[in-house]
């Protein structure tokens, strides 16, 4: 088995509008580099293509293009694309969100592809593996479930190092976190504390680290950060880093696929005619006092306009000998990441915000309960039903 891993700055190097927290300010500079991290596994007549870009998110169609050309590049083969986005509020605003409005520089889009391409057709080095490593742990005292500190948050973190003889070339680091402590005042670029994570990895582990993001969709630093700067920043990353280089529980696994399938499932949504949503609205407009009750009003007025639309979900399912990845293109939340590993016997690495974007995916239980029911497209009930879809797939 061959590997190769690689990256390339997609920084803006002029003022352009953030994708995240709805600001309306352009860019005033960059504090440190967005990057897309680029592992591509060579299994036999599988190609398998990791890609991780310091944005927000991704949508459908700029996957499927690259999807295409990587199967132009390489016609004789199985070739198996992860886009994900690491989900930073601090980069620019490529891609259109289906929740909230924010302008897009088009020629951004076009530019994140052309360097995504010069990825595939860089002259690097492949490494040979000799061996791969997965560690498993959990992360404590800097990041949880942010509605409520007593529920239960997903920590689990998961590393693979990826070794020729006894030199490690490369590592993958999936974690579960919003990379959200810099908020909208922050004007400068930022991957923020994924990007400052994997500097750290980098630093020490001397190769390339290529960070994915999981089932974070209710998982933040709100009950752990002491501050909303770079310092603050800094901080974190280091306490999560440390955690992720000294502790967990480590083995010798095979990256032998036995499987992979795609499952999509398409959900045509009314709001307008949900009533439990129709009640939620006029019990805020009449209620509307505190600043959430505010920010919620406004949020559930987006939901409710269009008045009707189609959404696609999309799961991959990568099942090896020793583990199991799933992907989602949403933002899981850490309950569904508990049920879901509950199922299987062996490690179970999810990954979010990948080759598209439909928002919040709620379990039924806290349907409408916090923020995130605001944003998401799906009626009570779907997400359930379609995360139940992508387990029994497996069988």
């Amino acid at each position: 088995m061959r590997v190769t891993f690689d990256q390339i700055d997609i920084t803006p190097t002029n003022p352009e509008y953030f994708s995240g927290y709805g600001r309306s300010e352009k860019s005033q500079g960059i504090h440190d580099a967005l990057i897309i991290s680029y592992l591509k596994i060579a299994l036999e007549a599988t190609n398998l293509f990791i890609f991780s870009l310091d944005l927000l998110n991704v949508n459908r169609s700029f996957s499927t293009k690259v999807e295409e050309k990587i199967n132009e590049l390489y016609p004789k083969n199985e070739n198996i694309v992860l886009i994900s986005a690491i989900h930073t509020h601090s980069g620019p605003a490529v891609f259109t969100l289906p929740s909230l409005d924010h302008a897009v520089n088009p020629e951004l889009e076009e530019e994140v592809y052309r360097k995504l391409i010069q990825l595939l057709s860089n002259s690097c080095v492949s490494s040979e593996v000799s061996r791969i490593e997965l560690v498993t742990g959990e992360i404590e005292g800097a990041y949880g479930n942010r509605n409520d500190p007593e529920a239960y948050g997903d920590k689990n973190f998961y590393r693979f190092d990826f070794f020729q003889e006894e030199k490690l070339v490369g590592t993958v680091v999936n974690l579960a976190c919003h990379p959200t402590i810099l908020k909208q005042d922050n004007l400068l670029f930022s991957a923020d504390l994924f990007g400052s994570v994997r500097s750290d990895l980098e630093n020490v582990l001397d190769c390339p680290v290529l960070m994915l993001n999981g089932a974070s969709g209710d998982s933040s630093s709100r009950y752990y950060s002491k501050g909303n700067d770079f310092k603050e920043v800094e901080r974190l990353a280091t306490e999560i880093s440390q955690q992720i280089l000294n502790k967990g529980k480590r083995q010798t696994v095979e990256f032998s696929l036995s499987s992979h399938s795609i499952f999509k499932e398409n959900i045509h949504y009314n709001p307008q005619a949900d009533s439990f949503w129709v009640e939620k609205s006029k019990a805020l407009s009449e209620e509307k006092n505190s600043a959430i009750e505010k920010v919620l009003a406004t949020h559930l007025a987006k939901k409710m306009n269009p008045e009707s639309h189609w959404v696609t979900l999309i799961s991959q399912q990568l099942i090896f000998e020793q583990f199991v990845i799933l992907t989602y293109s949403g933002e899981v939340t850490s309950a569904f990441a508990k049920n879901i590993r509950n199922r299987f016997d062996c490690p179970v690495i999810i990954v979010g915000y990948e080759n598209d974007y439909v928002s919040y995916l709620v379990e039924e239980e806290n349907y409408g309960k916090y923020f995130e029911s605001y944003l998401t497209r799906l009626p009570k009930g779907a997400a359930d039903r379609f995360i139940e879809k992508t387990i029994r797939v497996i069988g």
